[in-house]
């Protein structure tokens, strides 16, 4: 069975691993298609337009979807574009960063606004967040470094925060305050 893939609007995007392609069209269907036979192995009904491609991790991937009344990430098997599970946010605004099976990332909470993350995938729980603002700050992409994580936040301040969600500097054009105190 053919696909039509070509495009009717913007909202659409492609991402790659190993043998496998993720197509995100703009009929609001994830494809799977095999790069050794280009067919399609697998289709998901996400319920929502993106421009957002699907983010590895390991053998599997993230996706918004909105099916239902609301919109949640979910994680889905590549291979098979088997459903693994739902999580407790709508979106995963930058990539990730993965140390062991925690997943550190900005993100959108229903009626919580914008926020740091860190989520365990093996345990299936969040960790800690940290709100972040109601605006685009979520989309810079934080840096990862060895001993802290460097994100925007609302109103131009920017936080330093350790792996563990605390907050050690604040940053802004006016100063920088350290929580310690120095």
């Amino acid at each position: 069975e053919l696909i039509d893939f070509s495009p009717k609007d913007h909202y659409s995007s492609i991402a790659m691993k190993g043998n496998m392609i993720v197509f995100n069209a703009p009929n609001y269907h994830l494809y799977g298609i095999d790069k050794t036979n280009y067919k399609n192995t697998w289709q998901i009904n996400t319920g929502v337009k993106s421009i957002k491609p699907a983010i590895f991790h390991s053998d599997t991937f993230f996706v918004s979807n909105s099916k239902s009344e609301e919109t949640r990430v979910e994680q889905y098997d590549l291979k098979t574009g088997k459903l693994l599970k739902h999580f407790p946010f709508e979106s995963i605004a930058t990539k990730p960063h993965f140390i062991g099976n925690v997943m550190y990332f900005t993100g959108w909470r229903a009626f919580d606004g914008g926020k740091m993350m860190a989520y365990d995938l093996e345990k299936n729980i969040l960790l800690w967040e940290v709100y972040l603002g109601d605006g685009r700050e979520i989309n810079f992409q934080p840096v990862y470094l060895d001993n802290k994580i460097i994100v925007s936040a609302h109103e131009g301040n920017w936080y330093d925060l350790d792996y563990n969600g605390k907050i050690l500097d604040l940053k802004t054009e006016e100063y920088t305050h350290n929580r310690d105190g120095k």
